[in-house]
C-alpha cells in the first residue's frame, strides 16, 4: 500500500523499469486487477511489461485474457520472445483455443 502511494505521487517521473516492478510485485502476489491497472496507466510498454502480465494471467488460468493481450501486443508491433511464446502456449492449449496454439507456432 505504502509502495502504491509513492508509485503514485512520483508516477510522472518513473522510468519504465519502476513501472514493470510495480507489475511484477502485484503478478507475484496474485493481484491481477491491480497489476492490469498499472499496465493500462503506463505511458510506454516493453516486452517486459507485456510478458510479466502474461506470467501472471498464465497463473491464473485466463487463456481468454491472455489471447486478447496477446493481439494487443502484435498489434503495437512487439514481437514475441523465447519467454513470451511459451506462456502464451500452455495457458491456450488449457482452453478451446487449440487452434490458435497452431497459429502462434507459425510465427
Amino acid at each position: 500500500v505504502e509502495a502504491r502511494k509513492i508509485f503514485d505521487q512520483n508516477r510522472t517521473s518513473l522510468d519504465i523499469s519502476t513501472w514493470n516492478m510495480m507489475i511484477t510485485a502485484y503478478v507475484q502476489r496474485g493481484l491481477m486487477f491491480e497489476a492490469h491497472q498499472v499496465f493500462d496507466q503506463m505511458p510506454v510498454r516493453d516486452l517486459v511489461s507485456w510478458n510479466t502480465l502474461f506470467m501472471g494471467l498464465k497463473k491464473n488460468r485466463d487463456p481468454e485474457t491472455i489471447l486478447r493481450f496477446f493481439l494487443e501486443m502484435r498489434r503495437s508491433g512487439l514481437n514475441p520472445d523465447e519467454l513470451t511464446l511459451p506462456a502464451i502456449i500452455d495457458a491456450v492449449s488449457r482452453s478451446a483455443f487449440k487452434v490458435f496454439v497452431l497459429q502462434i507456432h507459425t510465427l
